[in-house]
């Protein structure tokens, strides 16, 4: 029976092997469910909530995505954080805040550009962001939510989902664009 930290040390191996080896969903729900019936096993509830809180399960997912993108034609210059790597992850101003993207996927005809917030959100202070607008509202943005631990641990990003994330899609004309 491997311990916790065999099993975190498993799931960063094969995250860093996606860019050799490709990540199936279907692979990554039977590692993601072997793992926590073993540290269940060999370290009970607190076993269970270290693995859970320790991002390895969801980078696991996180490269899942990236080896799809790749599957489906996607550069995988383009696609950051890189393939097999957790970090840097980009963070984008948002209608509320500035948030750090699990997958982005960059555009291949834009190139970013350092630009002052002007926009009529919550950031309309002029800070001056990385990317700047055009390029921003180009990026493929991939966001990836598990709901392995208690539902009340994670009552804000509940709310940012039903309201911010549809509110900065309004706000960039995504609904218009798609039609």
């Amino acid at each position: 029976m491997r311990t916790l930290q065999q099993i975190k040390s498993d799931i960063d191996a094969r995250s860093v092997s996606t860019a050799q080896n490709p990540l199936t969903l279907a692979e990554s729900l039977e590692i993601i469910k072997v793992s926590i019936e073993e540290v269940i096993r060999s370290g009970g509830a607190a076993g269970k909530t270290s693995l859970i809180t320790s991002q390895q399960i969801v980078n696991l997912l996180h490269e899942t995505i990236k080896s799809s993108l790749v599957a489906e034609g996607v550069n995988a210059a383009n696609i950051r954080p890189s393939i097999g790597r957790a970090n840097p992850e980009i963070t984008l101003a948002g209608f509320l805040k500035f948030k750090k993207q699990d997958v982005c996927v960059f555009p291949n005809n834009l190139q970013p550009r350092q630009e002052r917030l002007d926009f009529n959100g919550l950031f309309n202070t002029g800070i001056t962001e990385p990317y700047g607008e055009l390029f921003t509202e180009h990026i493929m943005s991939v966001n990836v939510r598990t709901q392995l631990s208690s539902l009340g641990n994670n009552v804000d990003t509940m709310f940012e989902r039903t309201y911010a994330e549809p509110l900065n899609l309004q706000r960039i004309g995504f609904w218009t664009n798609c039609s």
